[in-house]
């Protein structure tokens, strides 16, 4: 049952048996168990924080973190919701879920800085053609973030995996090899979960 062949033209494709094991393997995936190595071997050449979250009810939610050798005063926690609109994290789910399941969010964050929506929607193209995200001093002054998405075997954003940051470590804009690592990581965990390489 591993493969079959179509009656029609001969050619041969995935059996039901396969299909079974294919979906059984998505079912058991831990996107933070299949992280946590990847945000390790990062950790080791780059002194910033990094975090993995997901899409909760309320939006971007940390779901795991490894803080970094740069030991800072600015502290995000396990479970803390962040801004859609203004952080890194937020702007790759904005950027990359259907406007259905942010809107309620977004237009309350709008009503209480007037403007996020706007330039938030100036950058999505960019975010989604580069895979990357970056924002400095949204969350906190001298703080930046760099965020990429995770991608699931169905295309969509399943987490993102952000680097969190003191700009006394440089400026992010010029730190290409920190963007690199960041967008290849979250490559390397979405292909775990059976995501198709990033064009």
């Amino acid at each position: 049952g591993l493969v079959r062949q179509d009656g029609r033209n001969g050619h041969y494709g995935l059996g039901p048996a396969a299909l079974q094991l294919g979906a059984s393997a998505i079912s058991q995936f831990d996107v933070v168990d299949a992280a946590m190595p990847v945000l390790g071997r990062l950790s080791q050449d780059h002194a910033q924080a990094f975090t993995l979250s997901i899409w909760g009810n309320m939006g971007p939610t940390i779901i795991y973190k490894l803080d970094g050798r740069d030991r800072s005063p600015f502290v995000v926690k396990v479970g803390s919701v962040l801004p859609l609109l203004t952080t890194a994290t937020g702007r790759t789910f904005f950027a990359h879920l259907p406007q259905s399941e942010w809107s309620t969010i977004a237009q309350y964050e709008e009503t209480l800085s007037p403007g996020v929506l706007a330039e938030a929607e100036l950058r999505a193209d960019t975010i989604r053609s580069t895979g990357i995200t970056m924002t400095e001093g949204n969350l906190q002054t001298g703080f930046y973030g760099i965020s990429a998405p995770v991608f699931g075997v169905d295309g969509r954003i399943q987490a993102a995996l952000t680097a969190v940051g003191s700009v006394a470590l440089g400026e992010p804009s010029k730190n290409i090899a920190l963007q690199d690592a960041v967008r290849a990581a979250a490559a390397e965990v979405g292909r775990q979960g059976g995501a198709a390489l990033p064009e």
